[in-house]
């Protein structure tokens, strides 16, 4: 008797699970691939204990069909199709070799799949998870931030009126206070016992991907009949929909959850849009640099009331050293600055804009290693 493609009409055979694999893709995976990463990415993600017989209709026969359900293809696609974007996909992947904006791609990638490629139900699913949430901010601000940091570092060395002491107490202060208000931020959170953990996206896919294969396990023995009934669960994408939103129990306070965590997804995203760096405000016209210093983030309320309770604590403090200098200059014999406004300690806003594009020009070995160190150094976060 011939083996069977696929256990069900509603589950997919390892063809159709390609053709999901290469939806909207250039460069198309080939069924021979597909198997080789699914093995690899059991290797990857050994702590999940996952084995390739895991996806088979009979986990003792290694030549049996795959066991494709529509809520692990979903998944599996999403995994498969990005493994070598992956950082750490190639074999005795080195961390010296590992870079930021490599990273970017992959995130970048797996947010664009998730938004795009996944169905509603289980895009719902993963839109709860604040995985998803900073894996998006990971694809927006990397770039960014490689390139003012490159920025940062170039300061430091090449601009020679600068007195490099006092650019460093600058930076030193700035560093700082940024390194509490995370520090502090986190403390906060932690005290409302509100779970906002650093899980890596693939991660939380792999969670999905494991209740997928234990579902498909209690399919084995049969004690779900209602899921092989044909008239309820068809073959077609209509059918396959209803199965993914059956079997992982949808129902409307999903669907509220999803247009909560959507608007708070694209509100931050649209922060990310709107953002201009300062070449971009001088390009525009609109460059202003009191309102530029001032400018915060979009930041959860909680950490916003807590962050200004410490910030005019730490302005008193200020205002108060403030006077202790002011009574110390008053004896000092000092130059009278009086007549000097701020702005006018500010150069030329086109010739900030030429001394970036002289950066970017001359010093991609420093942008280079920039991309390098803080690659190496998110590495240890996609372990």
């Amino acid at each position: 008797m011939p083996r069977l493609a696929k256990e069900r009409p509603v589950d997919y055979t390892f063809q159709e699970f390609v053709e999901k694999v290469n939806h909207n893709r250039e460069i198309k995976i080939g069924e021979s691939s597909c198997k080789y990463i699914i093995n690899k990415i059991c290797e990857r993600y050994s702590e999940f204990g996952i084995q390739i017989s895991d996806f088979k209709s009979d986990p003792n026969d290694k030549n049996s069909n795959y066991f494709l359900t529509p809520d692990l293809v979903e998944i599996l696609s999403i995994l498969v199709r990005n493994y070598n974007l992956h950082p750490l996909s190639r074999s005795n992947a080195d961390i010296t070799a590992v870079k930021a904006s490599d990273m970017q791609k992959y995130y970048a990638a797996v947010i664009y799949d998730i938004d795009n490629e996944l169905s509603f139900a289980i895009k719902t699913k993963i839109y709860h998870t604040n995985a998803h949430f900073v894996a998006g901010k990971i694809a927006d601000w990397i770039n960014p931030f490689c390139q003012e940091f490159t920025y940062f570092l170039n300061n430091l060395t090449t601009l020679s009126q600068q007195d490099l002491g006092s650019a460093l107490r600058m930076y030193t202060e700035k560093m700082e206070w940024a390194n509490y208000c995370l520090f502090n931020g986190n403390s906060v959170l932690s005290f409302l016992n509100m779970n906002q953990q650093n899980v890596k996206i693939d991660t939380v896919l792999m969670y999905y991907l494991c209740d997928s294969l234990e579902a498909i396990k209690i399919l084995r023995t049969k004690d779900l009949p209602r899921f092989s009934d044909e008239s309820i669960y068809p073959g077609t994408p209509e059918g396959r929909e209803k199965y993914i939103r059956d079997i992982i129990q949808y129902d409307m306070v999903n669907y509220h959850q999803f247009i909560n965590d959507k608007l708070v997804k694209d509100t931050e995203h649209i922060d990310f849009k709107i953002w201009k760096d300062i070449r971009a405000h001088i390009k525009d016209n609109d460059f202003d640099p009191d309102k530029l210093r001032k400018r915060e983030g979009s930041i959860p309320l909680d950490q916003r009331i807590e962050y200004l309770k410490k910030q005019i604590e730490a302005e008193e403090n200020k205002l108060q050293r403030d006077k202790d200098r002011l009574a110390a200059l008053q004896l000092a014999d000092v130059p009278d600055l009086s007549s000097l406004e701020y702005h006018d300690l500010d150069p030329n806003p086109q010739e900030y804009i030429e001394y970036c594009r002289e950066v970017d020009a001359n010093d991609q070995g420093l942008a280079d290693a920039v991309d390098n160190f803080i690659g190496r150094v998110m590495y240890l976060f996609m372990q």
